[in-house]
């Protein structure tokens, strides 16, 4: 990212949790700009599952994607 010039960000506006499968949501919009100042926003999900290890969560899965969350 650094040597192609490029910034990266990402602002959540959707979280969601199943309480039954543990797999959590965290939906919002992804914006890419290059070294010109060129601009891609997309809406993107990131779908996770965690586990606890000697009392410390820890994530156990991630699956990026764009669009909403599919359940």
């Amino acid at each position: 990212i650094k040597a192609d010039g490029l910034s990266v960000s990402f602002a959540y506006d959707q979280f969601e949790v199943a309480p039954e499968t543990g797999k959590v949501w965290v939906t919002g919009s992804a914006e890419t700009r290059n070294a010109r100042g060129e601009t891609q926003r997309s809406v993107r999900t990131y779908e996770m599952t965690f586990k606890v290890v000697g009392y410390r969560p820890m994530v156990d899965g991630i699956l990026v994607y764009e669009g909403g969350p599919r359940r």
